[in-house]
């Protein structure tokens, strides 16, 4: 009987554990502590915001010579890779920016290498 009692406390011991450790990783881990988070995030015609696993706009007309930057504002590193081989940036945390001069006019595809599904589009025009 004692050994059942025993096996129970150290259960429910077992079970509170997991539950205060869990709350607390979500907590590190979550994306902001702010409840309101924007849905669409303001940029200027040439900034593309990485945010969320998602680059945004995902497709970006512009012109000749015009330069693109990239503002990485998402808690998880992330890259910008051309899939013509154009340019690679570096892993980039949050608050880095990355920027390259598109000088031909041409559709330009990108993805982040650390998570291939982010896709995006530049179209100079």
């Amino acid at each position: 009987m004692n050994k059942k009692i025993i096996i129970l406390i150290a259960i429910i011991v077992v079970i509170i554990s997991l539950a205060i450790a869990s709350k607390n990783y979500i907590k590190q881990y979550s994306l902001t502590g702010d409840k309101n988070i924007p849905t669409s995030i303001p940029s200027a015609d040439n900034e593309i915001i990485i945010q969320i696993f998602a680059f945004s706009p995902e497709t970006l007309n512009i012109k000749v010579g015009t330069k693109v930057i990239w503002k990485q504002n998402d808690q998880m590193p992330h890259t910008i890779v051309s899939n013509e081989g154009l340019f690679t940036s570096d892993n980039l945390k949050l608050g880095d920016e990355f920027s390259f001069v598109f000088t031909k006019a041409w559709e330009y595809n990108y993805y982040c290498s650390i998570h291939p599904s982010m896709k995006g589009k530049i179209i100079v025009k």
